[in-house]
């Protein structure tokens, strides 16, 4: 085989999406999740039935930690909505993510990903990293970082979602 027969191929499969572990499915994958009480869930069980936020922060992430209060009040309005919380911090951050969370009395579920894996997976690079999914598993929008005013941005996806 030439090489431009390798060039052109490998072009062709890029465009077709067939390269080797990428997926250019809109449809979210039923990734296995941890919560911070050790709890395994699977990622199915939140998006089979109702639209779903997915958010990743950390710790260090100052936008992140604002952004997240506005989480807590689409989690209490909407109760066809649920918000997927996944924290990316290492796990010798453990304790101080788990006393975070408890101090500031979040209403919706907290799950890790210490290793980035599902973070990278869903195409994750800068955070706030947030993934809007329909009520069928379907991925609707992607919102990167975090200013103020971008809530209103998601209440209006929320209430698109829900309606």
């Amino acid at each position: 085989m030439n090489i431009k027969r390798i060039v052109f191929t490998a072009a062709t499969m890029c465009i077709l999406g067939l390269t080797a572990g990428t997926s250019y499915s809109q449809q979210i994958p039923n990734l296995q999740l941890i919560s911070l009480q050790g709890e395994q869930f699977q990622m199915q069980e939140f998006t089979s039935d109702t639209p779903v936020m997915i958010n990743f922060w950390s710790l260090t992430c100052a936008p992140c930690k604002r952004e997240m209060r506005h989480l807590d009040a689409f989690e209490k309005k909407y109760d066809d909505f649920k918000i997927v919380s996944i924290n990316i911090d290492t796990p010798k951050s453990l304790a101080r993510v788990k006393s975070y969370v408890r101090s500031n009395d979040y209403s919706f579920q907290v799950f890790l990903d210490p290793e980035q894996q599902i973070f990278q997976k869903l195409g994750g690079r800068l955070m706030p990293y947030s993934i809007f999914v329909d009520q069928g598993g379907d991925i609707i929008s992607r919102h990167v970082g975090y200013a103020p005013g971008d809530e209103k941005k998601y209440d209006k996806t929320i209430q698109s979602l829900t309606n």
